[in-house]
């Protein structure tokens, strides 16, 4: 039975790590694999769960904490903070799907601008829909409790491209105020900035 479970969690393994993409998605898949294996979700507070859940519209975590000396309130506190870092890189991935559409429709250039800072518009965007967040479930079992964390696809939309719209504006005003050096010798030629698509600027 250990030669079973042990072909099955090196198989699973695998299998995550070829879908990855980067080293910190590796890094991240085997955080959660090792979380789900400490504190797995029992059957009855998953059925609880998505019965307070819409799979295709809601993005969602369950935060897990051990009932200690402290007792429920502390653990629900915990439990909610477990809830929160899971919820937020489930947001993260969301978020990384949202900002590369974003960017199909760029030129070249354009999409050398934005591509490098993607990172921090999916940063300043998880941080702020997770504040979005709200808890829809609470449960224990006199051992452990555990919280349900919820928040929409279309709400990680909504703040995503408010995000991507405020850096575009803050970027083209930056490029306004730009004062070119009076000694710099042009020879006459017409200077002309890069210009964003259509399609970056107008995002649904």
């Amino acid at each position: 039975m250990t030669k079973i479970l042990k072909s099955l969690i090196t198989c699973f393994i695998f299998l995550t790590f070829i879908g990855c993409t980067s080293f910190e998605e590796v890094t991240e898949a085997t955080t959660n694999f090792a979380s789900n294996l400490t504190n797995p979700i029992p059957k009855n507070v998953l059925e609880a769960a998505q019965a307070k859940i819409d799979n295709e519209v809601d993005i969602y975590s369950i935060g897990v904490s051990n009932i200690g000396d402290s007792g429920l309130v502390f653990a629900n506190s915990r439990a909610t903070k477990d809830a929160e870092q899971k919820l937020r890189e489930e947001i993260k991935k969301e978020a990384k799907i949202l900002f590369k559409t974003y960017t199909l429709e760029m030129d070249t250039q354009s999409r050398k601008i934005f591509t490098p800072i993607i990172p921090d518009l999916v940063d300043y965007t998880v941080e702020s829909e997770l504040k979005k967040a709200k808890v829809k479930g609470a449960w224990d079992d006199n051992l452990k409790s555990y919280v349900l964390l919820v928040t929409s696809r279309e709400s990680i939309k909504k703040e995503s491209v408010k995000v991507f719209k405020g850096y575009i504006q803050e970027l083209g005003n930056k490029i306004k105020g730009t004062k070119i050096p009076t000694d710099l010798n042009l020879n006459g030629e017409e200077v002309i900035l890069p210009e964003m698509t259509k399609e970056v600027i107008e995002v649904n």
